[in-house]
């Protein structure tokens, strides 16, 4: 080693300590550092799959200006959220929306945010959004929750063909038996066409060798739609400890929830949503007894206007009256008014020099 390869400031101990120090290559140097380009902010934030969003959003040249929908599935602490959304240039727009805290106006009254009520959301948003389309009646889906596969665009019927999107997961792991496949499930179940297969359903069996067929159990999907892990949980709990039965599942001691009523529940959610899907408003948890308390906030309705209401604008130079007040906007000048504002403009500059330079003259 040379004493060029040791640091300025450490020459003079080179001798002593040269032997000792290895050599330490440097990583992130000067031209690492010009190079780097900053992540998206949502990147940073671990909030989306720019890659997954990329392949969701790449459409065909020959189907240019074609909107492709995607599903999204999120889960918050309290609840489920499902949408429709088209990307544009200025972003993303919501096309319809469904939320789990809709479901308590529905007869769901606990547990918005398990498989259940994923399936619930899932088909009020499919509901929602083909009776939007005034096609709620040429596609209905399946009517009876039974757990089979089932796919709208075998059924198709008419001449318009059945509303298509894919499913978006977020950056949610895709596990077997996962509450998105859920309310993919309900959304499928709701009429909409969602290309998908039973691989990640609940049920679903993997061959163990080759040549063997993969099973999937319809029973199994079934039960767990209509809460039925939750009705042998409950029972198993009771069973076990009988003060964390009540501690635990106070919520649903509280509505006279056991296992056959909350079936009976979910099964008259179902009916509910199918027979209007229209939104009517949220449960929210309110601040009273520490925010665990649920309050139903009805959907607002904008008021009429009369039929003798009549919009009155006037306008006085940049003062523009209104029925509700005034507000200030500038007139738009044309191109020979411009060129003029810009030549007087140039006119008072020069004066201003002029003016200085006499000044300075005069001293």
């Amino acid at each position: 080693f040379g004493s060029s390869c040791v640091a300025p400031h450490c020459r003079g101990l080179a001798g002593r300590h040269l032997r000792a120090m290895p050599l330490v290559k440097t990583q992130k140097n000067r031209a690492y550092y010009k190079r780097f380009q900053v992540k998206p902010r949502r990147r940073r934030e671990g909030k989306t799959d720019y890659k997954a969003r990329l392949n969701m959003l790449r459409q065909d040249k020959n189907k240019y200006a074609t909107p492709k929908h995607r599903f999204a599935v999120r889960f918050t602490n309290s609840q489920v959220v499902c949408q429709i959304s088209r990307p544009t240039m200025q972003g993303d727009i919501i096309e319809c929306m469904a939320s789990s805290a809709e479901l308590p106006l529905l007869g769901c009254r606990v547990g918005l945010k398990n498989y259940a009520a994923a399936y619930c959301t899932g088909l009020l948003l499919a509901r929602r959004m083909l009776k939007s389309l005034n096609m709620d009646k040429t596609y209905k889906g399946v009517e009876e929750v039974d757990g089979e596969e089932f796919h709208v665009e075998e059924d198709e019927e008419g001449d318009r063909k059945p509303f298509k999107c894919v499913l978006d997961v977020g950056i949610r792991r895709t596990t077997l038996g996962n509450r998105v496949f859920g309310a993919l499930k309900g959304a499928v179940d709701g009429g909409l066409h969602v290309p998908h297969s039973v691989k990640k359903f609940p049920g679903f069996t993997k061959s163990e060798g080759k040549g063997q067929d993969d099973k999937y159990d319809a029973e199994a999907h079934k039960e767990k739609i209509i809460a039925g892990h939750v009705c042998d949980y409950m029972e198993a709990m009771k069973e076990n400890d009988e003060e964390k039965y009540k501690r635990h599942f106070s919520k649903y001691l509280d509505a006279g929830l056991d296992g056959d009523a909350l079936e009976d529940m979910l099964l008259a959610t179902h009916k509910a949503i199918r027979a209007d899907p229209t939104f009517r408003g949220l449960a929210r948890l309110t601040k009273k007894d520490g925010g665990k308390k649920r309050k139903l906030l009805p959907a607002t309705k904008v008021a009429a206007k009369s039929s003798s209401y009549k919009a009155k604008n006037t306008r006085n130079g940049q003062v523009i009256t209104t029925n509700s007040g005034t507000y200030t906007r500038p007139i738009k000048l044309s191109l020979a008014q411009r060129k003029d504002r810009v030549a007087q403009k140039w006119e008072a500059f020069r004066s201003k020099i002029a003016a200085a330079q006499v000044d300075e003259d005069d001293e």
